[in-house]
């Protein structure tokens, strides 16, 4: 099955990956700051 990556998806794609980056990050420098 073929998934269609129009230009929103890839957005919300990228949105996404990015939030949770961030988020990461986050968790990673509260930790560290111990």
């Amino acid at each position: 099955m073929l998934i269609a990556l129009t230009c929103e998806n890839l957005f919300v794609f990228l949105a996404a990956m990015l939030c949770l980056s961030i988020q990461c990050t986050r968790v990673y420098d509260s930790g560290k700051e111990y």
